[in-house]
């Protein structure tokens, strides 16, 4: 019988105004976020658009796809406040024209609560009428925007897809990083990095301590009796390899 996930992680950072992220430096903080789509074509779900792989290629299957609908929007949650420089947008190859009269919007709450949401605007970082064609295209914003929900909205009635989009920001004022684990249960791949610490929660914080590097952690396995603490950039919605039974190991991966 598969393990029950029982235990959800949360740690929060917030911004030390004494020391900014990487001097300058920017990173993806959507990748393996947290995505959300207006509807669902087949089985192309949202986290396909922020899932790390940028072929375009629509029968790939790594570029997201919503029904043919009005006022169609994707929608990624960064789990925290940025400061959000750029977008990097994979448009894709086939039907890349339908991908018009769009804006990437950028939201501090949930804009889906708001009454008039979808048609609710948030701070804009880009937009454009013209069909777009294919390829990837970069986008800086005019001004860096603080916030946490980067909406792409389409105002036609037309399918939307892309993709990936990738949010570069060089700044985190408040950032959540939940997980969740599953006991007796081992990833048998090679870890990015081994460490010896004391206790889950510590190796959780290694963990969330490698996320604005060139690899991202977004899963370990902690070692209860040895106190080993690998870590692995894995997308936590496409576990590359099936869990092994491992007494006393703990499996903890990113919940999205």
């Amino acid at each position: 019988m598969v393990a029950v996930l029982l235990l959800v992680l949360l740690l929060l950072n917030r911004h030390d105004p004494a020391s900014s992220a990487g001097g300058g430096s920017v990173h993806n903080a959507a990748l393996y976020k947290p995505a959300y789509q207006s509807s669902l074509h087949d089985n192309h779900y949202a986290y396909l658009g922020n899932d790390g792989n940028n072929t375009d290629i629509f029968a790939a299957g790594h570029c997201q796809h919503t029904l043919f609908q009005d006022t169609p929007w994707w929608m990624v949650d960064l789990m925290g406040q940025f400061k959000i420089e750029k977008l990097v947008l994979t448009n894709r190859a086939e039907g890349s024209d339908r991908l018009k009269n769009f804006a990437i919007d950028i939201f501090k709450t949930d804009p889906r609560q708001l009454p008039s949401f979808p048609s609710a605007t948030g701070q804009i970082c880009y937009s454009q009428i013209a069909p777009l064609t294919n390829g990837t295209f970069t986008w800086q914003c005019p001004a860096p925007i603080v916030g946490r929900f980067v909406r792409l909205v389409m105002f036609a009635q037309d399918y939307l897809h892309i993709c990936e989009l990738e949010v570069y920001v060089s700044d985190v004022f408040y950032k959540e990083s939940s997980f969740r684990m599953k006991l007796n249960r081992m990833l048998k791949m090679t870890p990015f990095m081994t460490v010896n610490v004391d206790g889950v929660m510590a190796c959780s914080q290694q963990c969330s301590s490698h996320r604005e590097n060139d690899v991202k952690c977004t899963a370990f396995n902690w070692f209860a009796v040895t106190g080993e603490c690998q870590l692995f950039q894995v997308d936590p919605n496409n576990i590359p390899v099936p869990l092994v039974v491992q007494a006393g190991c703990n499996f903890v991966s990113e919940r999205t």
